[in-house]
């Protein structure tokens, strides 16, 4: 049995300094873990540092250094929303980008802050805790953005996709804090206990590995024979969103494509606000020129669309960005978005401070959408299609509610073209994947310039466009009604975890505050 002191403290090593020199490097191992670049191993150890600046830096050095970190990981892997082809759209992007890294700092400055108020507490665990809390707010919270979640780290890793047909990317989450918790722990200091935590942490990734080997995909229940086709129009002619002339473009590519075609498909996708601007209770040229080309085709349509909702006397005209359905014999389905990207498509809390609007974005004309309340969800000969509009892809909770509602296969459309470079693009599809084995669902995700591509409901990711081309593909897309155990537990698993997780750290505290013998953590 160790003697009083017998454990030696390590942490008079780990000056503030080098502790904020360790997390710039952190930050963009971090960001190394993302799509494109994959590396998602190193998003186990990344975090470190964050932990052990609870521990032993003070709360602004605490904040300071997480920031630096979120920074330098921003900048590798979600420096694109500052490329965007709108200079406008680039200069709020960029505002909203270092608010947004501010913000992932909280938990460990606040951490620090808490353990100077309460000794007793474990820093690191609290900070843990904290940052999972955080990651749930920013998925259920007024200003949503999962897209950067820790969980995507683990889009590129097969072994790792796979286990979120279980315990869903949130568990993957508390997985990656978890592990980073334990091993920050064994470094702290030097003892046998610290040596089996830091085994422990290591562990975890290959316990989850082992669980993604259930499979729970099933038998298709029938198959659906889509086209979807990417036009491969740039951002810039793309942008203006009540030029009709682009339906004439599209219409001619659709029409290449289904001449040269031995078999015609049942539906026809075009991706996110493929048609302009449109009331349906108008007499719209185009939409009489779209039903008819259905009829005489033969194929269904499903195409993005941006909805002019009408307005009551002296109110603001009010858009929706949806999915319109048009079948052979002239009836239409509609569904609009219900996840709004922050900024981009409204503003967080202009519906509290209306001078907050000076940050809307006008993209061609409209600078603001209203979101809708129900699962887009649309029936097409007896089969059930999920529709997710870009954004809404990367949240969990929403692939739920689309399976509740009946889907058995989910389309995703979307834009991807407005930003420079690959990231943006390579991150959507293997956010896909996740949802696909989330919900044992095949994903169809069609883009307007890249990247558009099949997912499969084991997360396999085929039938890939290359970006900026227009190309057309046909596939034979196998329909699915398989719960899976994260479907039917949902966040369940997740919110046991982070409470048990929070219940534990306060215990700890607690009976440390009593005086009573317990491991150092």
């Amino acid at each position: 049995m160790p003697i009083e002191g017998q454990e030696k403290s390590i942490e008079a090593g780990f000056s503030c300094g080098s502790l904020r020199l360790a997390s710039i490097v952190g930050g963009i191992c971090l960001g190394l873990s993302y799509p494109p670049y994959g590396f998602s191993v190193l998003a186990w150890v990344a975090l470190v540092p964050l932990f052990l600046c609870v521990k032993s830096c003070d709360s602004r050095s605490a904040f300071s250094s997480a920031w630096l970190f979120y920074v330098a990981c921003f900048l590798v892997a979600f420096y694109w929303p500052m490329t965007h082809v709108r200079t406008d759209t680039a200069v709020i992007s960029g505002l909203a980008w270092v608010a947004f890294t501010m913000l992932l700092a909280v938990p460990i400055g606040l951490s620090r802050r808490f353990v100077d108020r309460f000794p007793t507490l474990s820093g690191p665990w609290l900070a843990g805790a904290m940052i999972i809390l955080l990651e749930l707010v920013l998925r259920i919270g007024p200003v949503q953005m999962p897209w950067v979640t820790l969980a995507n780290t683990q889009s590129s890793l097969s072994a790792i996709v796979s286990v979120t047909s279980v315990v869903g990317s949130e568990g993957v989450l508390v997985a990656i804090v978890l592990t980073n918790v334990l091993i920050a722990s064994s470094i702290r200091t030097r003892s046998f206990r610290r040596f089996v935590t830091g085994i422990a942490g290591a562990l975890i990734p290959f316990v989850l590995v082992a669980l993604g080997t259930v499979n729970q995909v099933g038998d298709p229940v029938g198959r659906l024979r889509v086209a979807f086709l990417q036009p491969g129009i740039s951002a810039t002619s793309w942008s203006d969103v009540h030029d009709e002339h682009r339906v004439d473009s599209l219409l001619m590519y659709s029409t290449e494509m289904l001449d040269s075609l031995d078999q015609l498909p049942d539906l026809l996708i075009w991706p996110e606000t493929a048609l302009p601007v449109t009331r349906l209770d108008s007499s719209g040229s185009y939409l009489s020129m779209l039903k008819n080309w259905t009829a005489k085709r033969s194929v269904a349509l499903l195409s993005g669309i941006i909805f002019e909702v009408p307005a009551e006397s002296g109110e603001k005209v009010v858009y929706e960005n949806g999915a319109i359905l048009i079948v052979p014999d002239g009836s239409i389905q509609q569904v609009s978005k219900n996840h709004l990207v922050p900024f981009a498509e409204y503003v967080p809390f202009s519906n509290l401070l209306t001078s907050l609007n000076f940050l809307a974005v006008p993209a061609g004309g409209v600078s603001g959408y209203s979101p809708s309340k129900d699962p887009s969800v649309l029936t097409f000969r007896d089969t059930a299609l999920g529709v997710m509009i870009c954004f809404e892809s990367s949240f969990s909770n929403y692939g739920s509610a689309l399976t509740a509602a009946g889907s058995q296969i989910i389309v995703v459309m979307t834009q991807n073209g407005w930003w420079r470079g690959v990231a943006a693009s390579e991150q959507h599809v293997q956010i896909a994947r996740f949802r696909a084995v989330e919900q044992g669902r095949t994903i169809v995700q069609v883009s307007v310039d890249g990247t558009s591509g099949i997912v499969g409901p084991d997360g396999s990711v085929f039938l890939q466009m290359e970006r900026s081309v227009r190309q057309g593909l046909v596939y034979d897309a196998p329909l699915y009604d398989t719960e899976t155990v994260y479907y039917r537990i949902g966040s369940t698993l997740f919110s046991l975890s982070l409470g048990i997780w929070i219940l534990l750290v306060g215990l700890y505290g607690f009976a440390k505050s009593r005086n009573v013998t317990l491991p150092s953590v």
